[in-house]
Order: structure tokens, then C-alpha cells, then sequence
């Protein structure tokens, strides 16, 4: 259970956001949930802006106006998740996380990739919820990947 409604409990990749609008049934379904839950503790679902970018360049290709919109009132007018800008701090410490990246796991992350977790590490988040297999959280922090696992733990401790 989380202690103060504002806590952050989880990171949403851009993926999540993705698969709640166009992910097919079950992903989607997923994601409802997850979203569900998150609108009953504002502030702990958090993203970066770096997703709202992410986010709306897929919603371009023509005639995806609602699509747009739809990104915009969850991630942005909603209130619920807390959009954490991509100030000079984070993308210093995105840096120096690229390079420990490379030496624990043999692989450097994208520089986005980077911002997302360095995101979640400020924030403090107790999980990491990303369909990129190329993330590797800290040990502290539960990744979940909305293709293959329910969000039950995240629910539980919301609840």
C-alpha cells in the first residue's frame, strides 16, 4: 500500500501509453487496468515528457487527430500521471546511466531509453513498465513488460 497518494510507484514507458490505444485486446486491456488503478493515486504513475513527444509523432500519420487528442487528455489534461520535464539534471545523469549500462549489461542504452529510466531512478519509482527488453532497471526497481505481464503487483500496492 503506498503511503501518500502523490508517492510515485511506477514509470510508464511510451510503449504502455502505445498499447492502451492501439495495442490489440488483451494488451490494451492490460493497460486499462493499469490506468485504472493509477487514476485512483494521481502523481504515482509518472512519465517524461520524452513520452509525450514519443507519443505524439506516432499519432501524425494522417487522419489521427483523435488519436492525438486521446494522447493528450490522458497524458496531459488528465492530471493523474505526473509528466516530469527533461530538465539539464536528468539528461546529465541519463549520460553517466548510458555508461553504466554498458559496463554491467555489454550494451550501451539509446540515449531515449536512457531519459526514460534516469526518469524513473529521480522519481524514485518501484517499477519499470516497458515492452523494451534492452532496459535493465536497478535492482530496486520490478520491471514489468505489458506484453507478457499483468500489472497485479503494481494494483496491489496501489490498493
Amino acid at each position: 500500500m503506498i503511503e501518500h497518494a502523490s508517492q510515485a510507484v511506477a514509470y510508464l514507458d511510451a510503449n504502455v501509453f502505445i498499447f492502451f490505444y492501439e495495442g490489440d485486446a488483451a494488451i490494451s486491456e492490460r493497460a486499462k487496468n493499469l490506468f485504472d488503478a493509477l487514476r485512483k493515486h494521481p502523481g504515482a504513475g509518472v512519465t517524461s515528457e520524452l513520452t509525450l513527444a514519443e507519443v505524439l509523432a506516432e499519432s501524425e500519420r494522417p487522419r489521427n487527430a483523435m488519436l492525438k487528442r486521446a494522447y493528450l487528455d490522458l497524458i496531459v489534461w488528465s492530471k493523474f500521471i505526473d509528466l516530469v520535464p527533461i530538465g539539464r539534471e536528468i539528461l546529465y545523469d541519463s549520460v553517466d546511466l548510458r555508461a553504466n549500462h554498458k559496463r554491467a549489461h555489454g550494451r550501451k542504452l539509446d540515449l531515449p531509453d536512457a531519459i526514460h529510466l534516469t526518469t524513473a531512478i529521480a522519481k524514485k519509482c518501484r517499477f519499470f513498465i516497458s515492452a523494451d527488453d534492452k532496459i535493465e532497471t536497478p535492482a530496486e526497481m520490478t520491471k514489468l513488460s505489458p506484453l507478457t505481464t499483468n500489472f497485479e503487483a503494481v494494483i496491489q500496492v496501489l490498493s
